[in-house]
């Protein structure tokens, strides 16, 4: 009898034993269950935030091309964003929020409508001051009669040896100096920072020359104030804008304007206009200043002017003073024949002799891919700007460019940075 009682003691004590391990199992399980429930719920949060941040990257990316801040407002910024950056990364939207209107803006992006992640970070347009006095997508040919002397545009931030970076041109393809027995300096600049010391470089030429993407020939006969810049957008780094049919329309609306069909006349009409109180003025067609031009200030005075030449060749000759900023833009595939095989400029020539040129012209001057010819020292003071890629821009006689910011009546270009706070940054 003991003997059963002993048992089903020990069966009980079991019993309990066991009960009790698989409470304590449950109450584990239950807790691992739990744990497992949360994990998943912070990896679906962190996917959530990383698509967000993808959002972000994206949006940054979109307006760092396209440099246009009338996109930025919260009405425009969700559909400017949708089809490159919040549909194909299944966000919900992408959205701008003006923190100062030209200076800086919250970009928010959201995965869902109601819940999930939602991050912002904020984006800022610094100047871009420095690109250089002058800015071309042609290739350039100076050929010296006389001194040539470039004040080259001055960067805001100081170099970690305490100088400034300077630039006297920023080029797309070739730069070429022919000397005749003259020189071509970069002088010292003229527009300059209030902490300026000097700059980095100076170009100093007294021999023929050549640079290109490959670098300079002889070597180190150009300094790094001349810089080769494949990516180079003279449209956005004169008028601060990407170029667009509708951009270019709203620039154009702003201009007086003056059509032409041979070159000529082009000198007393661009005068007249100038004369007349226009600080704006656009030329269409060919442009042959001659005779001379002389727009000029006073002493003390400083008047930003823009001259403008659209879709024709331009000729100087004679001495000219332009007290502004020249900008040459072309469509150089007017000058590609249809009717013949591959792209070119094969109607260029034709187009040169249909001119009536100022007596005296050298005509050996007039290249293949010529597009610009400079005989007569015109040298705008507030910076010359070459949109006419694959053209040949020449430059003969003398050249003495004071560069000086403040005859452009335009802003300095930008670019887009993030603000420095408003991420994982510091």
């Amino acid at each position: 009898m003991m003997k059963h009682q002993h048992g089903a003691i020990t069966l009980l004590i079991t019993s309990v034993l066991l009960l009790c391990a698989l409470i304590l199992t449950l109450g584990s399980y239950r807790s691992v269950f739990y744990q497992i429930k949360r994990a998943q719920n912070e990896v679906v949060a962190r996917q959530q935030h990383w698509q967000a941040e993808g959002g972000l990257e994206c949006a940054f990316t979109k307006v760092y091309q396209d440099r246009d801040m009338t996109q930025l407002t919260a009405a425009a910024s969700v559909g400017y964003f949708s089809t490159q950056c919040s549909s194909p990364l299944n966000l919900h939207q992408i959205v701008s929020t003006p923190v100062i209107v030209g200076k800086s803006y919250q970009l928010s992006a959201k995965v869902l409508s109601t819940s999930g992640s939602h991050i912002t970070k904020t984006l800022r347009f610094k100047s871009d001051k420095g690109k250089g006095a002058i800015q071309t997508e042609s290739s350039i040919k100076i050929i010296a009669d006389a001194s040539v002397e470039i004040a080259p545009e001055v960067n805001d931030e100081v170099l970690s040896n305490g100088a400034f970076d300077c630039t006297a041109m920023r080029f797309k393809d070739t730069v070429e100096f022919i000397a005749n027995g003259n020189t071509l300096q970069t002088t010292l600049p003229i527009d300059t920072p209030a902490d300026f010391t000097e700059c980095n470089d100076y170009t100093s030429l007294s021999s023929n020359a050549l640079i290109t993407q490959a670098g300079s020939v002889p070597l180190g006969a150009f300094m790094s104030d001349f810089k080769h810049d494949a990516d180079i957008d003279t449209f956005y780094n004169y008028f601060g804008m990407k170029k667009t049919p509708a951009n270019l329309a709203s620039v154009k609306a702003d201009y007086f304007h003056i059509d032409l069909t041979s070159g000529g006349n082009c000198a007393t009409l661009v005068k007249s206009a100038f004369d007349n109180g226009k600080e704006k003025v656009w030329v269409y067609g060919d442009c042959v200043i001659s005779p001379n031009l002389s727009v000029m200030d006073g002493a003390g005075v400083i008047t930003p002017r823009s001259l403008v030449v659209e879709n024709g060749v331009f000729v100087t000759y004679g001495a000219n003073v332009f007290d502004g900023s020249f900008y040459h833009l072309v469509d150089m595939s007017m000058f590609d024949d249809p009717d013949t095989s591959g792209t070119d400029l094969d109607l260029l020539p034709a187009h040169w002799a249909s001119l009536t040129l100022p007596p005296g012209f050298d005509i050996s001057l007039i290249e293949a891919n010529s597009i610009y010819i400079d005989t007569g020292s015109f040298f705008p003071k507030g910076g010359i700007f070459l949109d006419t890629p694959n053209g040949l821009s020449t430059i003969k006689g003398s050249l003495n460019l004071d560069f000086t910011n403040s005859y452009n009546p335009f802003d300095e270009p930008s670019t887009v940075v993030w603000q420095r706070g408003s991420w994982h940054d510091f």
